[in-house]
């Protein structure tokens, strides 16, 4: 048991972009003094160390998404390349693009990735064919190691018949740079 301790989970969520804003399952790790990780590295329990993995969203009834802590972590692969976080603000988890013009915060809650200002948010459909799999793929240049967003994750699907429908590119408009959760499938 840990006392005086604010940990809640929330079934009315709004302004997400998606039909009747219907997000479950969302776990604040931010670096405020509120957030989970601060509040049990407060009390000795992490030591402000953790990892989650999000497993694709098709393949969320199969096998869960697991936050680790501290000792829980697994030992990292070998050849496993890594970024510093640059703290411009000290509640958020903000990384160096290697583009020059600033860098990206990461966010598990934003459902899908905002970049630049001028960006067609959801606007432009495509029709997808039986079969069609060679959607476009996204890197972000890290200082320290690339990240290969897979096409599929680049994309929002719509459910209309199995195989076939429409899709579009799924990013948002934003003054912020943002990696949501979308293209941390995966990952």
């Amino acid at each position: 048991m840990i006392n005086d301790m604010i940990f809640g989970c929330s079934n009315d969520n709004s302004d997400t972009g998606f039909e009747n804003s219907q997000i479950s399952r969302i776990l604040g790790l931010s670096r405020r003094l509120d957030g989970l990780t601060s509040q049990l590295a407060k009390r000795g329990i992490i030591q402000n160390r953790f990892s989650y993995y999000l497993v694709p969203f098709h393949d969320e009834l199969e096998r869960p998404s697991i936050p680790r802590f501290r000792d829980n972590i697994p030992r990292p692969v070998e050849n496993l390349r890594s970024t510093p976080f640059v703290n411009i603000d000290r509640n958020l988890y903000y990384v160096e693009l290697k583009d020059g013009l600033g860098g990206s915060l990461i966010d598990s809650g934003t459902l899908v990735s905002r970049i630049d200002e001028n960006t067609k948010s959801f606007e432009v459909f495509y029709y997808n064919k039986v079969g069609f799999r060679d959607f476009a793929t996204m890197t972000l240049h890290f200082k320290g190691g690339d990240y290969l967003v897979d096409g599929k994750y680049m994309h929002y699907f719509s459910d209309e018949k199995k195989g076939e429908g429409y899709f579009c590119v799924a990013l948002s408009k934003s003054s912020k740079t943002i990696l949501g959760a979308w293209q941390q499938q995966n990952m």
